[in-house]
């Protein structure tokens, strides 16, 4: 699922409120104050216990869940979230279509409630009404909120991490197919690959965060470097397990990406550690504590990594052991996986997408 309008803008932004409003979050909703999520265990539980704040929402989307539109409606109509209530009236989701309702609630809702939404809200459903009415005859375009209505950082940042709940959840299946197909020896391994991944994909999450200055971009980096990495175990297991299709790689060309990897992280070093010190001499302890914080993550980001790698070596090296006379499997896994933490090392997050051209 990708609902979202300017994706690449805001493909992270659900990591910018996690970090900063969750722990009050677990204060003002006992529903989810629960050990699993004051602490974790990785990305996709992170985002569910952000999207837990959010009760209506997850009826309407259908978080975890079949979407109930019915109790969906009651609830937002209860919590007078006009937007969205007019919106189900449009689209005859919990109700039957009523274009005249919808029009009554929202001329109220901007009336009585006018912080629930801004104004462009409100002329996007407008919009929305009119169009409805002139297609009398055929059905109605469905309105999606947020591609077609969420407008302020805040519902981007829900409608966002709506998605990534989504591409997480494919993961999840994906992972489940391919163990299915191994053998029992095979599987282990795998479970304890898709173990490290999962505590590196959380940690490469950390690292990106702690790239930039505490606040909304950091957010916005953290969960697009979640996704990156997400993306690219995707690819990985798709090429080396699913369809063994696992490129043979020299020793020779694996030392030359190690060696490479090796500069690459001494530049990230460089740039996030040596150059923010020299922009923060004199600066108090608190600015000196984000340095500090970066090399912390870091550091466990690349040891996760690595750990990571090494179970997915050994796994090769079972999964190609009737090609083992013909190139090293593990060599060669070790040295594609090495590519891809150079590019992830090298991912900007927060930077334009090839998408973003025209935007």
């Amino acid at each position: 699922m990708r609902p979202l309008r300017g994706e690449r803008r805001c493909v992270a932004i659900a990591a910018a409120i996690m970090m900063t409003v969750l722990a009050a979050t677990f204060m003002a909703e006992p529903a989810i104050a629960k050990a699993d999520c004051r602490r974790p265990r990785d990305f996709a539980q992170l985002n569910r216990c952000f999207l837990a704040q959010f009760a209506c929402i997850g009826l309407y989307f259908g978080i975890d869940r079949a979407p109930d539109y019915p109790e969906a409606l009651k609830c937002f109509e209860g919590r007078k979230a006009w937007n969205f209530v007019v919106t189900m009236y449009v689209n005859g989701e919990g109700a039957p279509r009523d274009l005249q309702k919808a029009e009554a609630v929202l001329k109220a809702g901007q009336k009585t409630a006018p912080d629930v939404a801004p104004p462009e809200e409100a002329a996007a459903l407008q919009k929305a009404i009119d169009k409805c009415k002139l297609a009398r005859h055929k059905s109605c375009q469905r309105v999606h909120y947020c591609r077609d209505i969420a407008y302020t950082d805040h519902e981007l940042e829900i409608c966002d991490a709506i998605a990534q709940s989504f591409e997480e959840a494919a993961l999840s299946r994906t992972i489940a197919g391919v163990r299915r197909k191994l053998s029992a020896p095979d599987r282990a391994i795998f479970d304890r690959a898709v173990a490290e991944f999962k505590a590196y994909q959380l940690q490469e999450m950390q690292r990106a965060y702690d790239v930039v200055t505490p606040g909304t971009m950091s957010g916005l980096a953290g969960a697009g470097q979640a996704a990156f990495v997400r993306d690219n175990f995707l690819k990985l297991i798709a090429q080396t397990i699913q369809t063994r299709k696992l490129k043979p790689a020299s020793i020779g060309e694996s030392k030359s990406v190690d060696d490479e990897l090796g500069r690459v992280v001494s530049d990230d070093y460089r740039d996030h550690v040596t150059e923010r010190q020299e922009l923060m001499k004199g600066s108090g302890d608190s600015d000196k504590s984000v340095i500090e914080d970066y090399k912390k993550t870091a550091r466990e980001s690349q040891r996760d990594w690595l750990k990571f790698r090494a179970l997915l070596a050994e796994l090769a090296t079972s999964l190609y052991r009737d090609r083992a006379k013909t190139f090293d499997p593990a060599v060669s896994i070790k040295t594609a996986m090495t590519k891809i933490r150079i590019e992830e090392l090298r991912y900007n997050p927060i930077g334009p997408g090839p998408d973003d051209s025209d935007q």
